[in-house]
């Protein structure tokens, strides 16, 4: 159990410094983005300084953004979990939820079929059960029959 712990800690601690790696470089872009926009904004005319500030204001969060669902650390996030949860026999929320609806399911159809058995229980020996009956004792005289030839 040691070693499990021991296991995930090395491997959630390798995950985190490949995380943070990625991050300082998207830093580093994003401020090299930033610095060659203020630049164009300083050396363009004043009508373009306003342009050029509202296009700042949309392209670097738009970038940031794109850039931060493709870096490569959310999918390896996704992927360790996948694989601590397969390595240790553990199960995600989603699993259990799932689970839970299908024994939910099959909670209504037992008591569905505990219904229908009780009301069943409660009908009156009719020709049915005669039938039955009579169908019984006639096999258990062949079976006696045959057992008397042996």
């Amino acid at each position: 159990m040691k070693s499990r712990a021991m296991e995930i800690g090395a491997k959630v601690k390798e995950t985190m410094q490949t995380a943070q790696k990625q991050f300082v470089e998207l830093e580093q872009d994003v401020h090299k983005f930033v610095g060659r926009v203020h630049e164009k904004v300083l050396a363009g005319p004043a009508d373009g300084v306003k342009k050029v500030d509202d296009l700042l204001r949309a392209m670097v969060v738009t970038d940031f953004v794109e850039k931060i669902r493709d870096i490569e650390m959310f999918k390896q996030g996704n992927g360790l979990k996948q694989d601590l949860l397969d390595r240790f026999g553990l199960v995600n929320v989603a699993d259990v939820e799932k689970l839970q609806e299908r024994v939910e399911k099959l909670q209504k159809e037992i008591s569905t079929l505990k219904s229908r058995a009780t009301k069943l229980s409660k009908r009156p020996a009719g020709p049915s059960i005669a039938a039955f009956n009579a169908l019984k004792n006639r096999v258990a005289a062949v079976e006696k029959a045959g057992a008397s030839r042996s």
